[in-house]
């Protein structure tokens, strides 16, 4: 039906009616706030295919992209070519797989003034393994300098696609994660940024699939 796979109920069967509650152009299914009208559609890819748009040698099949350190170190995603403005939400869905060495690993997305989370300005929204209670955590980034996370309890990780959603509203910042039916983790942090902002995602000592992201417009 043309539709990605990731807003499709069922991929293989064709219908041309999918719920648009707000009327932005994309199905619930994968709208990050689908009941708010003013929010407006800014960037989507359902990772079906590569768009070119990605750095790295991070293979997408099976409609995700995957990352994997294959071993202790860091491997990252970088859009440098689709940029945001402030006051935004972006939103991917996330499936871990693996944690390398003994040291724990995180996984997650950053939005900030550079593609290249090394050199911006922005926030770090990461699932942690940390060979105990694992966490989501949220990391201040001021020119690639990473500080200290706030961080809030999930449970241990496991296998299976999690809802991370980070949001940014006048210099204020949310990052959430979800795991099925379950209540929604937050963690919030204060960081001043400018516009435009660019998205990557990255990995310490982990692998996952990143099954799809969307970005749209946070109006109150």
């Amino acid at each position: 039906d043309g539709r990605a796979n990731c807003c499709d109920r069922w991929p293989a069967d064709p219908d041309p009616s999918p719920v648009d509650t707000d009327g932005d152009g994309l199905p619930d299914a994968c709208d990050p706030d689908p009941g708010t009208k003013p929010n407006t559609l800014i960037y989507f890819d359902p990772f079906d295919v590569a768009s070119g748009h990605w750095s790295g040698n991070n293979p997408i099949t099976q409609s995700y992209m995957n990352i994997d350190t294959n071993g202790v170190g860091t491997a990252s995603a970088r859009n440098a070519t689709d940029m945001l403005p402030l006051n935004v939400r972006v939103q991917a869905g996330l499936y871990p797989t693996s944690v390398h060495g003994n040291n724990g690993g995180d996984t997650g997305v950053f939005v900030g003034t550079s593609a290249n989370p090394n050199q911006g300005t922005g926030v770090f929204c990461a699932l942690t393994s940390n060979g105990g209670p694992d966490t989501l955590d949220i990391y201040r980034v001021n020119n690639g300098s990473f500080g200290v996370p706030t961080s809030q309890s999930v449970g241990p990780l496991v296998m299976g696609t999690y809802r991370m959603r980070l949001t940014h509203r006048a210099g204020m910042w949310t990052c959430e994660a979800v795991l099925g039916s379950n209540s929604p983790v937050t963690v919030t942090t204060m960081q001043t940024v400018t516009a435009p902002l660019f998205i990557s995602f990255v990995n310490d000592n982990m692998g996952s699939h990143f099954h799809s992201v969307v970005a749209e417009s946070a109006l109150p």
